[in-house]
């Protein structure tokens, strides 16, 4: 499947909130952790120090068997919410306060059972040295579970709000100084791509300074390709004309002219007055090696024209006969002057033919018509 486009706004705001959710959450567990052993800690210190007070004022009272005491100091305990029971035991009576559905501090006739969870303290009362009850003081810990469902959830929504906010500040931050910026710079480029020259506006106030630098850098090199691609166009115009000019004094010529590759000795090309003299076009003349014209008679022969193309040095010049074949097999003499010069920054030998009529021998010299400089 292709891969699908992010955007940095995305990236960005995703890989922040991420990383901040992250953190908050490692501390918020930490928080909750410690939170949570404080209020055990102090549930306990609570309730240790409550079943202390009850221990030291119950001994008179349960000394004297004065029951309605006994119940008027355990029902104080009513104003600690998170007591849930108080039980003395004394001259075999039990004495029960329990909290109801509506969590009244109530007596109580039935045993109070145990629940699992609570925290639960018990002291002797000891009057005048002597043993005479207990008291046990339960407590709950549902107090202390809502207070941390509260802290927790409180956090949680602390930690969403920070991740909204987050959000809202990246977008807004990345939106005006980095993706309005590049949307712009994006618009020039797809603009120049397809043809248009105008400058790229003016990025929004606020832009990152590293991308008003590379809008910057991205007109001056636009700037720079357009004047070398007119350049290129005049250059090219130039040579055009300079080529045109070269190939009608080339064709004009009334002597044949051929210029060849030393290397190879193949033929890179030939001029009009060629064409008519051999009869063959100009296309049909590059396929053929230098010697192909020769007439193979005696020492006109194409592997001795060769060697003669080959071994002419930089402005060397000499002249002979030459004899050779047209395309209709005709003897064709020819005063022929070779000269080798630098064509184009490379080797080549240029070779004016003066001709004559097929099997006569020609009285004349040959002109040298070299290409201009260039070619």
């Amino acid at each position: 499947m292709p891969a699908r486009n992010v955007s940095v706004t995305r990236l960005v705001a995703a890989t922040l909130v991420t990383i901040t959710t992250l953190l908050l959450v490692a501390v918020g567990v930490i928080r909750y952790r410690s939170e949570r052993d404080a209020q055990w800690s102090r549930l306990r210190r609570v309730i240790a120090t409550h079943a202390d007070e009850l221990s030291v004022a119950l001994p008179l009272p349960v000394w004297n068997i004065d029951r309605d005491q006994i119940d008027h100091i355990i029902q104080g305990s009513a104003e600690t919410p998170f007591i849930y029971a108080v039980v003395v035991e004394a001259a075999s009576h039990k004495h029960i306060h329990v909290r109801d559905a509506q969590w009244r501090f109530i007596h109580s006739d039935k045993p109070f059972p145990p629940i699992d969870g609570m925290v639960v303290q018990q002291r002797p009362i000891v009057f005048s040295g002597q043993h005479v009850g207990t008291v046990s003081v339960y407590a709950t810990p549902k107090f202390i579970a809502a207070e941390l469902r509260r802290s927790a959830m409180s956090f949680a929504i602390t930690v969403v709000l920070i991740d909204v906010l987050l959000v809202l500040c990246v977008y807004f931050v990345l939106h005006r100084m980095v993706l309005r910026p590049v949307v712009e710079i994006e618009r020039y480029a797809l603009a120049v791509s397809s043809g248009g020259g105008e400058l790229a506006k003016p990025l929004p106030s606020g832009s990152a300074a590293e991308l008003v630098s590379l809008q910057s850098s991205i007109e001056s090199m636009v700037a720079l390709l357009d004047r070398r691609y007119v350049e290129l166009q005049e250059e090219m115009v130039l040579r055009f004309e300079s080529e045109e000019r070269f190939r009608t004094i080339f064709d004009s010529v009334n002597d044949i002219i051929i210029i060849y590759d030393p290397e190879s000795g193949a033929i890179l090309d030939v001029n009009a007055r060629f064409c008519e003299v051999f009869g063959y076009t100009r296309e049909e003349a590059r396929t053929y090696f230098s010697g192909s014209f020769a007439s193979g008679i005696g020492p006109y022969r194409s592997d001795i024209a060769i060697e003669k193309i080959r071994d002419l040095d930089i402005n060397e010049h000499f002249t002979l006969e030459w004899q050779a074949r047209g395309r209709d097999g005709a003897i064709i003499w020819f005063e022929v002057s070779l000269r080798a010069a630098m064509i184009g920054g490379m080797r080549r030998v240029i070779t004016p033919h003066a001709s004559s009529t097929p099997t006569s021998r020609p009285s004349f010299f040959p002109r040298i018509l070299l290409p201009p400089s260039g070619r």
